[in-house]
C-alpha cells in the first residue's frame, strides 16, 4: 500500500501593514479629512502589496502628544505581531506627529519592532538610507514649523482678543458663552446660579467656612455644573475667581487683571470683604464663639481683679433689656460696665494707634524679608519637585518600554502605569502650589500697610471672626478699662510698640492721641531696646 506524500503548503510571502489616521479637532472628525485619510491609507498599502490587518485611529487629539490612544494600541499590536508587520501607513508626515522629538521618539520605537513608517506624501522617508532619513528630518522640522506657526497666529489672536475684555476660556460656574455683537468671544449670565454665586460670597464674608458655605448652598439646592454637591474646593475656587468681578484673569498675562466685556455677578466690595479674609488667615483659628452683640468679650480685664468679661443682658422693672459686661471670676464683686461706653471707649483706643512713617517702614522691611525667604524657599520647593516628575517620566517611559518589548504583561502594563501617572498627577499639584508672584507679595504689602496704619478701619471691615483675632494681636494682654468703663491705659503689642531696637523714643514709634502707654508697656519697650 503506497502512503500519499503529504501536500506541501507554499510559504505566504505577502507582507502586512497596518494604517494610521490623526485628526486634532472635532471639525476634523465630522469632517471629510478622517475619511480621506482610511481610504488613501488603504490604497497605498494595495500598490503596496500589503494585506492590511487593522486600522488605529485617534480622533481629536494633538499631534504633539506622545502619548495617543490608538498609537499606543498600535505600538501594542505591532510588538504581539512582531516579525509580521511591515508598513505603518500614514497620508502625511504630519498625521504621525507634528513635532520633531515626538517623531523621533515614536519612530525608534517602531524600528525596534522591526516596522517602516511610510507616508503617502512623503514616500522617501521609508528608504533605509542616509538620503532617506535626511528627507524625513526636514519633513518632520517642516511639520513642527507648521504647527508652531498656527499656535503662535492663535495666541496672538487670543492675546489681543483677552486685551480687549474676551472670555476665552471655559465658562465658569453662573456663566455660559456668550458673543458680543462685533463677535467677541464673552459670557453671559445664568440668573439661578449666579445667586448661588452671589450667596457663597455673602456668607463667606459674614465669617462661615467653606465647609459651611458649601452645605448650606447643597441645602438651597444648588449644585455644581455637573449635578453634584458642591465641595470645599469648588467653593474656594468661585470665591478666588475674578470674573464675578467681570474681570478677566488670563494665562497669557498672569501679573494682569483686565476689565471684561461680561457683566459682574458681585460687587466690589463683597469681593474685596473675601478676599481681604483670604489674605489674612491667621495660623490658628478662634476656638471661641463669638457674639457680635459682645465683641470684647474675654478682652476686657476686670478693674478689680484682672479677670475676664463677658457680656450679658440686664432686665430692668420696665421690661427693657440693658447689655453690660461683667467680671467672669466667681465671687467678684466688680461693678458691671455699660457695653456701649465699654465698646465706644475701645474704638477710640483702636482709632488711637497711629504710628509714624519710620514704623511704617521698618515693618513692611520686616515683611519684605520674610516674605524673600518664603519666596526661595518656595522656588527651591519647586525645583526639587520639577527633579522629581523628570524622574517619574523617565520610570513611565520603563514601563512603556517593558510592555513593547513584551516584559510585562497587559495587566502589569496598565497597574504600573496607573501608578506612575497618579504620582506624576500628585507631584505636578504640589509644584503648582509654590508658585509665588510679585502680584502676591504687593497685595501683601498693601495690607500690611493698611492694618498698621489704621488698626481701627481695618478691623471694622474684617469678619467677626477674624476680629477676635486681631484685638488680641493689637492688645495682646487685654484690655483693661477703669471702674466707670473708660479706658486710660493701654498695652499695645511689641510689634506695635517696637519694630526697631535701635529706635528708642516713644514719640517715633507709636504716637497715641489723648492716652497714656501703661507702666508695664513702657517697660517692655525699655527690655526690647
Amino acid at each position: 500500500m503506497t502512503v500519499p506524500k503529504a501536500k506541501i503548503q507554499p510559504m505566504d510571502t505577502q507582507k502586512a501593514a497596518v494604517t494610521y489616521s490623526r485628526v486634532s479637532t472635532d471639525g476634523q472628525v465630522d469632517g471629510f479629512s478622517l475619511d480621506v485619510q482610511r481610504r488613501e491609507t488603504k490604497k497605498a498599502a494595495e500598490k503596496l502589496g500589503c494585506e492590511v490587518l487593522r486600522e488605529f485611529v485617534d480622533e481629536g487629539v494633538s499631534g504633539t502628544l506622545e502619548e495617543r490612544p490608538a498609537f499606543a494600541e498600535l505600538l501594542l499590536f505591532c510588538a504581539k505581531n512582531k516579525g509580521r508587520v511591515t508598513y505603518v501607513i500614514v497620508k502625511d508626515i504630519d498625521r504621525f506627529s507634528r513635532e520633531t522629538l515626538v517623531h523621533q521618539i515614536l519612530n525608534n520605537k517602531l524600528k525596534a519592532l522591526g516596522v517602516i513608517l511610510y507616508s503617502i506624501n512623503q514616500p522617501s522617508i521609508a528608504e533605509n538610507n542616509p538620503q532617506g532619513r535626511f528627507m524625513e528630518n526636514i519633513f518632520s522640522s517642516v511639520a513642527q514649523l507648521e504647527r508652531d506657526q498656527i499656535v503662535q497666529r492663535c495666541l496672538s489672536g487670543t492675546k489681543e482678543a483677552v486685551l480687549q475684555g474676551a472670555w476665552t476660556c471655559r465658562a465658569p460656574y453662573g456663566y455660559d458663552y456668550d458673543k458680543t455683537s462685533d463677535g467677541k468671544p464673552t459670557l453671559k449670565i445664568i440668573p439661578e446660579r449666579a445667586e448661588a454665586v452671589r450667596k457663597a460670597f455673602e456668607w463667606y464674608a459674614d465669617g462661615l467656612l467653606l465647609t459651611q458655605v458649601a452645605d448650606r448652598l447643597f441645602a438651597l439646592g444648588y449644585t455644581t455644573g455637573k449635578g453634584k454637591k458642591f465641595s470645599k474646593q469648588s467653593v474656594d475656587n468661585i470665591l478666588k475667581n475674578p470674573a464675578y468681578l467681570g474681570k478677566v484673569k488670563h494665562r497669557q498675562f498672569p501679573d494682569r487683571i483686565i476689565d471684561g466685556l461680561h457683566s459682574a455677578i458681585i460687587s466690589a466690595e463683597i469681593w474685596d470683604a473675601v478676599q481681604m479674609r483670604f489674605d489674612n488667615r491667621f495660623p490658628f483659628p478662634t476656638k471661641l464663639k463669638i457674639n457680635p452683640e459682645f465683641i470684647l468679650t474675654n478682652v476686657l480685664r476686670c478693674p478689680k481683679c484682672s479677670g475676664p468679661m463677658t457680656g450679658a443682658y440686664h432686665r430692668g422693672k420696665s421690661g427693657a433689656r440693658f447689655p453690660y459686661y461683667r467680671c467672669r471670676v466667681s465671687g467678684c464683686k466688680a461693678k458691671v460696665l455699660k457695653r456701649d461706653k465699654v465698646q465706644e471707649q475701645f474704638r477710640e483706643s483702636l482709632a488711637s494707634v497711629k504710628p509714624t512713617e519710620t514704623c511704617v517702614k521698618l515693618f513692611e522691611d520686616s515683611i519684605i524679608t520674610v516674605w524673600r525667604e518664603k519666596w526661595q524657599d518656595a522656588c527651591n520647593e519647586k525645583t526639587r519637585l520639577a527633579r522629581q516628575i523628570t524622574e517619574l517620566e523617565q520610570k513611565r517611559d520603563t514601563v512603556v518600554d517593558k510592555f513593547i518589548t513584551g516584559k510585562l504583561s497587559e495587566e502589569l502594563y496598565q497597574r504600573h502605569l496607573a501608578k506612575v501617572d497618579a504620582e506624576i498627577l500628585k507631584v505636578s499639584q504640589q509644584r503648582e502650589e509654590h508658585v509665588l508672584s510679585e502680584q502676591q507679595i504687593r497685595e501683601l504689602l498693601e495690607y500690611a500697610r493698611r492694618f498698621i496704619t489704621s488698626p481701627l478701619n481695618t478691623w471694622d471691615r474684617e469678619p467677626l471672626d477674624r476680629k477676635r483675632l486681631l484685638q488680641r494681636f493689637v492688645f495682646p494682654t487685654g484690655l483693661r478699662p477703669e471702674s466707670d468703663g473708660s479706658i486710660l491705659n493701654i498695652e499695645l503689642s511689641p510689634m506695635l510698640q517696637l519694630i526697631d531696637g535701635s529706635v528708642t523714643s516713644e514719640s517715633k514709634m507709636v504716637e497715641l492721641k489723648g492716652l497714656k502707654p501703661s507702666t508695664s508697656a513702657m517697660r517692655m519697650r525699655r527690655s526690647i531696646s
